[in-house]
């Protein structure tokens, strides 16, 4: 990979991004249409749970980010995982910080599949 241009990593990245998205999204529906939706509401927060705490330790890991809340919010700025959704995050004191989800392709999906919204939580 280090021989590719950067062109042609920015392109890739945004063909993991997509792909990770979809399988994502397919993934989803399947639970769901397999043991309803509030099963499949359990299960992904569970699952992406995990994923988060594997993230910020890798990205800590990579790039030494410190620690709290600032390390976070520069955690999420660099988790690709991120790249599913528009967000903003507003540090609110030492201690807290919060995340406002402003574009959810995911949503937009079902939507767009007449299924209807999905309750965030």
């Amino acid at each position: 990979m280090s021989k590719l241009s950067k062109e042609t990593l920015i392109q890739l990245l945004k063909i993991l991004r997509r792909d990770q998205r979809t399988i994502d999204g397919f993934w989803f529906l399947q639970v769901e249409e397999a043991y309803g939706l509030n099963k499949a509401v359990e299960i992904d927060a569970s699952v992406w749970s995990k994923i988060g705490k594997i993230n910020a330790l890798r990205l800590q890991k990579a790039f030494d980010l410190g620690q709290g809340i600032r390390a976070l919010i520069k955690a999420i700025g660099l988790d690709p995982l991120w790249l599913f959704f528009g967000y903003e995050v507003e540090q609110i004191s030492m201690s807290e910080a919060v995340m406002r989800f402003t574009d959810c392709l995911a949503q937009k999906g079902r939507l767009k599949m007449g299924i209807g919204i999905l309750e965030c939580f």
